[in-house]
């Protein structure tokens, strides 16, 4: 779930009165400070760029913003005191901002993006690397099997799991190419879970996933 209760307190200053003190540790100030600054920037009067610099620029206040409320809440600050926090945040920044005294400056605001953006696309890594995990482990066990089965003669089976197979390990393809590997990689990659899910089907042990799940899933 987003959270994006300091953003909606941003958005409704109006609703809200002043008056809650918040000790931050200076990491999390500092974020919360960028994050307003670039929200008060891209909404002023003065801003200088056009309209899709202006939603680029509220869309990294947004991205601090998020991280700080994600934080905070995981650390069991209620929504009351989390729209208090964001409130007076840009209160301050509004001040700040009208008097030429932001308290960060804009490369530092800029790295934290930076940091933020890759720190999700570290999240987005790691979710791809399991995804080809499943599909590589469910793939090669499908064709595996698929093999066992045309042996024994039972040819619609096999051509059913062979399809499928095919399927998932070309899924799986699809997502290491997008990861940036190459041909070489992902062959030996390909290889490393063909033999490994043979040679485990072989001595009749389980796989990391079960047949129910590896049927299930999506590509």
């Amino acid at each position: 779930m987003r959270h994006r209760i300091l953003i909606t307190a941003i958005a409704a200053l109006g609703l809200m009165q002043p008056g809650l003190a918040m000790e931050l540790r200076a990491d999390l100030q500092q974020l919360l400070h960028c994050g307003a600054q670039f929200r008060v920037a891209a909404d002023h009067e003065s801003f200088e760029g056009s309209a899709a610099d202006r939603d680029t620029t509220r869309d990294m206040g947004n991205l601090l913003l998020n991280q700080v409320d994600r934080v905070l809440a995981e650390a069991g600050m209620s929504e009351d005191e989390r729209r208090q926090l964001g409130f007076e945040a840009m209160q301050e920044t509004v001040r700040a901002f009208e008097a030429d005294a932001l308290p960060v400056d804009a490369n530092t605001c800029l790295d934290l993006v930076d940091a933020a953006l890759a720190e999700a696309s570290s999240g987005q890594d790691a979710a791809r690397n399991e995804k080809i995990d499943m599909l590589m482990t469910c793939g090669a066990g499908f064709y595996v099997s698929a093999q066992t089965l045309r042996e024994e003669g039972e040819t619609a089976d096999a051509d059913m799991l062979e399809q499928l197979a095919i399927a998932q390990i070309d899924a799986a393809e699809d997502l290491m190419i997008e990861a940036g590997m190459g041909d070489a990689a992902r062959f030996q990659v390909s290889q490393l879970y063909g033999e490994s899910t043979a040679e485990k089907l072989k001595k009749g042990e389980e796989l990391d996933y079960d047949w129910d799940t590896c049927a299930a899933l999506e590509y």
